[in-house]
C-alpha cells in the first residue's frame, strides 16, 4: 500500500506533467485554471487547491487567478 505521502507526491506528478502537456500549446509556457482543469478533467475549485500546493513547494510561478508556469524544479519532476 502506498504511504500518504507516496500519493500526494503521484498527484503533485500528475500535475505537473498537465501542466507542462498544456504549456507546450502556449507561448511562454503559461497556462490557465482552465486549461488544466479540462485537461485533467476535475474541477477547477480542485485545480486552484493543488495549484496552492505546487507553489508553496516552489513547482511552479503562480498568482492566484492569473496564469502558472513550471519552474526548473517542476519542470524537471514533469518531464521525469
Amino acid at each position: 500500500m502506498l504511504s500518504m505521502m507516496s500519493q500526494i507526491k503521484d498527484t503533485y506528478e500528475d500535475y505537473l506533467k498537465a501542466i507542462n502537456m498544456v504549456s507546450r500549446k502556449n507561448r511562454g509556457g503559461w497556462v490557465s485554471n482552465s486549461e488544466i482543469s479540462n485537461f485533467i478533467k476535475v474541477k477547477p475549485s480542485s485545480v486552484s487547491s493543488m495549484l496552492y500546493k505546487l507553489k508553496e513547494n516552489n513547482y511552479i510561478y503562480w498568482d492566484p487567478r492569473k496564469s502558472v508556469r513550471l519552474t526548473a524544479k517542476g519542470k524537471k519532476i514533469a518531464l521525469a
